[in-house]
């Protein structure tokens, strides 16, 4: 729009020139005050001008052939629409301050000739905006989202988007939004247990294996198998076993270590740990188990020497006794 006023005419004529001063759009004001123009940028066709630097000339003639012109330059006509983007590089986070993705890093692509004004908006699953961040035209840069609200406070878990709005020197309004993105502060859950608590696995076929059961959340999952101490602490990791994100509820062992050669007797302790897709830790109560493959003596002694097992009453059973 250009703001003008004048006394009132029999006409008033308005000129627009490109750069080269080719006349572009003529506008006539008959029989009355000069008032503000609008350009929408369109040529005597009703074709859009191309882009570039234009000037606007309004001069008029009264009865007395007086005559009066002004001019105004430097008017850009800019039909540009610039394309936007919002990127994340990963969905899930957790900002609970544990140094493993404490942060969402939020990468803005866009254009920053002509921009004006920039902004990201935080949403959540109700397209509330529960975080506005500024960034200046001058110097786009990705932004680290510490996954809070406006006031400081850690937003809830659950899912959010965000939004890109960048506005230009020629009133073009753009926006993006990014792929959704998750906040979790919620660690894995496990619990395992055994199904006895020793097992001699010498190959006679009998408890020649132990079964660790386990109940666990559907994340990424290690099995690591200790040698314990007297005093039932950890020493050595004797095995593992990776799991990813399906677990089963079964896992049967042999008493063999990872290169597959039995483990000498003594006490070995089960646990599970897990890791999720927001880098949240836990790990899993211990099931404790006794290995044991030493072939004991047994020596018997009876309660009598003689025995009569007719019925009667009387000395019908032997007791046989361990020593």
């Amino acid at each position: 729009e250009i703001v003008q006023n004048g006394s009132k005419e029999d006409l008033w004529q308005a000129e627009i020139f490109d750069s080269h001063h080719r006349l572009i759009r003529t506008f006539k004001i008959e029989d009355s005050k000069l008032h503000n123009l609008v350009w929408d940028g369109k040529d005597e066709k009703g074709e859009i001008a191309s882009d570039g630097v234009y000037s606007y000339t309004i001069h008029a003639k009264d009865r007395a052939q007086n005559e009066n012109s002004k001019t105004v330059g430097n008017i850009i006509l800019d039909t540009e629409k610039p394309a936007i983007s919002l990127n994340i590089y990963r969905k899930f986070f957790s900002p609970n301050g544990d140094g493993v993705y404490d942060s969402l890093t939020l990468n803005p692509v866009l254009k920053p000739d002509a921009l004006v004004k920039c902004s990201i908006e935080v949403k959540n699953v109700q397209d509330k905006t529960v975080r506005s961040i500024e960034l200046s035209p001058s110097s786009i840069k990705s932004i680290d989202f510490d996954g809070k609200a406006d006031g400081g406070k850690i937003l809830e878990e659950g899912s959010y988007h965000a939004l890109l709005k960048a506005e230009y020197n020629n009133g073009f309004i753009a926006q993006a939004v990014s792929p959704e993105f998750v906040i979790d502060n919620t660690p894995p859950k496990a619990t395992v247990k055994s199904s006895g608590k020793i097992f001699s696995p010498d190959g006679d076929g009998k408890l020649d294996s132990i079964t660790f059961l386990q109940d666990v959340s559907k994340d990424s999952w290690r099995a690591n198998i200790f040698s314990l101490s007297t005093e039932g602490k950890r020493e050595d990791l004797v095995a593992t076993m990776d799991f990813a994100n399906v677990p089963p509820k079964k896992v049967v062992w042999a008493g063999l270590n990872n290169e597959g050669v039995l483990l000498k007797d003594g006490r070995y302790g089960y646990v599970l740990q897990g890791v999720d897709e927001a880098g949240n830790k836990a790990e899993s109560n211990m099931a404790v188990v006794e290995l044991n493959t030493e072939k004991a003596d047994i020596i018997l002694n009876s309660d009598a020497n003689i025995f009569s097992p007719n019925n009667d009453g009387v000395k019908d059973f032997l007791t046989l006794l361990p020593i």
